[in-house]
């Protein structure tokens, strides 16, 4: 049974579909990003979702008294599967051409958990951060939300019959009390388990339940709101509810949350009240609002991809305007699909079951053993240049930390929990070496252990990404879980420092960012790191003046009785040297231009300056520092800081070092450390 189609909800994808490309796209005015919230639109979709699917499961229920699976999931694969296959291939060949093996590997693991409707679950797992830096170069990381959807669209239908047929009666109420459960989980996960919050059904299933309420509603009263002043005004409320969500709210809130139910009510007062007589609803529902929104599916699967090949190829390097024409193939490309992919497959005339089902099935297995062959294979390493592979590491790992994996070393805890949370080397000798920081700062750990094999110290490294010593002021992620095992860990740390006597701590990592709020350089201004979730700047409890006072005495307990080593941080790209190098054919230049690749010292001295006075303070005669950058910056040429040499790069990504960068770094340890028992 067809449903009364709603012109003005298509307008209202429109507006969602736009929020989100916009906000994926970053773009910035004078300073100001106006679409900070636009991640609202994927909720938005998830409201008009729950309302269209319960209207048409619920309408052939109520009218027709039965009810095709069969048909229901042939119209779901009809609508879902030809365009995100088509896209997929799309991009396997720019794939294969652009991407290094590890992350070659994880686009065909993201892939193959897409097409099984599961990629909420694998960016969950993977622990991936929605709306970091490393999101911005996974290219299906959009797929979640659809997910999220087609996991909704296999269980909700049989839940719905099942109630339908035996508690007809209690229908209304168990959907209240399931959206109420929901949003309940929703409330309380952003708080403690943000990742799992964001990314999983049960705190998204209150969203996609209150547009199912509508329809239920719409069905059993046989209409909608029939009040002529409440349908002028509240879809106007509505709308004001979305877009000041859009504009004015940002990345940094927990969501799904509380905070989530005012634009979920927005949408929900638009559905309900829109009347076709009205003003706002002969705007949301002219030409260039519904012509958006009937491609929308299309510009959703489409703008992800296309945004993380042109950071990962460097097309866009910040230019506004080049972001727009990137936008305007992207429309083309919307159009494109939805006309010859989208129209045709959806219409049973034009392709019939068997015939869709063969094309499907061939498709999906071509998908399947392409992306299959690339993990088995380890993203085909074989394909890049030597000296793309051997530059980032001379044992074969694309990672120093990996090599801890690989010789079955458990200390390195870059996963957050997996693995002993402490371990060290050389136990037999006495003299310990704690080495302690975030995952820049844990590149440097294999080689500096392999250094420190023959001496007379016990190496004992405790780091972890995004970790910094503070003893509680500093909240580093909203996630409840990795937070109390970064109390866990400073705890331990804390044990470790009231019984130690004699020993050597090193400190390092991103310092500025933790302390400071500073790590990226651009457009001319010092940003913080969007990866890290930081407290409200403004409260003098986490006011950058009390987080150096906390640390400096942190620092002088230490050294009453060990040796403190401060190191600064690396200057850091912030773009991937790799990709530079494959993009033209550049790595076949290195060797005749050893500073083909370059990064502007005024750049790291505008991000660390205050670090710079303020580990300043701090030394004395048990308190030393290292200045890693000496051996980057000022060196072959004046003002800039050497990326790569002749046949070797230094890093190993926008932020790590890679074995050759850690082996330089670390040989100014070395040098402290002799230094220090000379």
């Amino acid at each position: 049974m067809k449903l009364v189609y709603r012109p003005e909800i298509d307008g209202l994808r429109a507006i969602a579909v736009l929020a989100v490309i916009f906000y994926h796209a970053k773009i910035t005015v004078l300073g100001f990003e106006p679409f900070k919230g636009g991640y609202i639109g994927v909720d938005v979709f998830f409201v008009i979702s729950g309302y269209l699917i319960t209207s048409l499961i619920l309408k052939e229920l109520e009218v027709e008294k039965k009810f095709s699976f069969i048909k229901f999931y042939e119209r779901r694969c009809r609508r879902i599967l030809p365009v995100l296959f088509f896209i997929i291939l799309v991009f396997l060949p720019l794939a294969w051409m652009y991407m290094l093996p590890s992350a070659f590997v994880d686009f065909a693991k993201s892939i193959l958990y897409s097409i099984g409707f599961g990629s909420n679950f694998y960016f969950h797992y993977s622990g991936l951060e929605y709306g970091g830096i490393e999101a911005m170069y996974k290219p299906f990381l959009h797929t979640w939300s659809l997910s999220v959807e087609e996991q909704y669209y296999i269980i909700f239908p049989i839940f719905l019959f099942f109630i339908f047929k035996y508690f007809n009666k209690y229908l209304f109420q168990i959907l209240i009390s399931i959206l109420v459960v929901s949003f309940l989980f929703a409330e309380w996960g952003s708080k403690n388990y943000i990742s799992a919050t964001f990314y999983f059904i049960h705190s998204r299933m209150w969203e996609l339940l209150a547009g199912s309420i509508l329809a239920y509603l719409e069905i059993k009263k046989g209409s909608r709101s029939k009040n002529k002043i409440l349908n002028e005004f509240l879809p106007i409320l509505g709308l004001f509810l979305i877009m000041f969500f859009i504009i004015l709210n940002d990345d940094q809130i927990n969501h799904p949350s509380f905070k989530t139910f005012f634009p979920v009510i927005g949408t929900c007062l638009f559905i309900w009240y829109s009347k076709k007589e009205t003003l706002h609803n002969k705007i949301i529902s002219s030409k260039i609002f519904v012509g958006i929104g009937l491609i929308s599916y299309s510009l959703y699967l489409w703008h992800y991809p296309i945004f993380s090949f042109s950071r990962i190829t460097e097309s866009t390097q910040g230019n506004i305007l080049i972001k727009f024409l990137i936008f305007f193939i992207i429309i083309l490309l919307s159009i494109f699909t939805y006309f010859v992919i989208e129209k045709p497959f959806r219409n049973k005339k034009k392709i019939k079951r068997k015939q869709f089902f063969i094309i499907m099935i061939s498709t999906v297995t071509l998908i399947l053993i392409f992306n299959l062959l690339v993990v088995s294979k380890n993203g085909f390493r074989s394909r890049l240049p030597d000296v793309i592979l051997g530059a980032v590491d001379r044992h074969g790992m694309e990672k120093p930390w990996q090599r801890l994996k690989q010789d079955n070393k458990p200390c390195w805890d870059y996963g957050y929990r997996q693995g002993e949370e402490f371990c060290s080397f050389n136990k037999q000798n006495k003299s310990k070496i704690y080495f302690i920081g975030d995952s820049n700062f844990g590149t440097l750990m294999y080689d500096l252990n392999s250094r420190l094999s023959d001496r007379n110290y016990n190496f004992i490294p405790i780091t972890s990404r995004s970790f910094f010593y503070f003893n509680e002021s500093l909240k580093i992620h909203q996630n409840g879980e990795i937070e109390s095992y970064f109390l866990k860990l400073r705890k331990k740390i804390n044990e470790i420092v009231s019984q130690s006597e004699n020993n050597i701590f090193i400190f390092g990592g991103v310092s500025a960012t933790y302390i400071f709020d500073k790590r990226f350089y651009i457009d001319g201004k010092v940003y913080g790191d969007p990866i890290v979730n930081y407290v409200n700047r403004d409260d003098k409890k986490f006011s950058s003046k009390n987080l150096m006072n906390e640390f400096k005495e942190q620092i002088e307990s230490i050294s009453i009785n060990n040796k403190v080593i401060l190191v600064h941080p690396t200057p850091e790209p912030a773009f991937n040297l790799q990709y530079r190098l494959l993009k033209g054919r550049n790595w076949k230049l290195m060797e005749k231009n050893p500073t083909l690749i370059k990064y502007p010292y005024k750049k790291y001295k505008a991000i660390n300056k205050e670090l710079f006075n303020f580990f300043d303070t701090l030394k004395s005669k048990n308190v030393h520092l290292v200045y890693p950058h000496k051996i980057f910056c000022n060196t072959k040429i004046k003002d800039q800081c050497l990326l790569h040499n002749e046949k070797d790069i230094f890093f190993s990504d926008p932020m790590h070092l890679s074995s050759l960068g850690a082996e330089m770094v670390n040989q100014l340890i070395i040098d402290k450390i002799d230094h220090l028992y000379d």
